[in-house]
C-alpha cells in the first residue's frame, strides 16, 4: 500500500507566518481577503438579518448587494460588496 500526498494549506509558496511569536499582527493581506471574501446567499441573508427570499427578490429587481453567478446555480456576493452597499443604504435612510 503507497500513500499518497495532497498538498495542504501550509505548503503554499510565501512567508511562514506559524512561527511569529505570540500576540504578533497577521499578515497586512488578511484584511484585504476578509473583504474579498466569497459569501453565498444563505450567509449575507445571517448578515443581513433578512430571508433568504428577499435577496432573491431584490437580485431580480437590482435592488440589493452586488451579486454574481459563480457556476451555473451559484450565487455569489463579495463582503466588500456587500458592506458598501449597506453604508449606501444607511446613508438613504439618514
Amino acid at each position: 500500500m503507497t500513500a499518497s500526498y495532497t498538498p495542504g494549506f501550509d505548503d503554499r509558496p510565501g512567508p511562514d507566518h506559524r512561527d511569529a511569536p505570540p500576540g504578533a499582527s497577521a499578515p497586512s493581506n488578511a484584511s484585504a481577503f476578509d473583504e474579498d471574501q466569497l459569501l453565498t446567499t444563505a450567509e449575507v441573508a445571517l448578515m443581513l438579518r433578512t430571508p433568504n427570499a428577499t435577496l432573491r427578490t431584490w437580485r431580480y429587481q437590482g435592488i440589493g448587494p452586488r451579486s454574481f453567478h459563480l457556476g451555473p446555480r451559484g450565487i455569489r456576493y463579495k463582503k466588500s460588496d456587500v458592506l458598501t452597499w449597506l453604508d449606501r443604504q444607511y446613508g438613504v435612510a439618514g
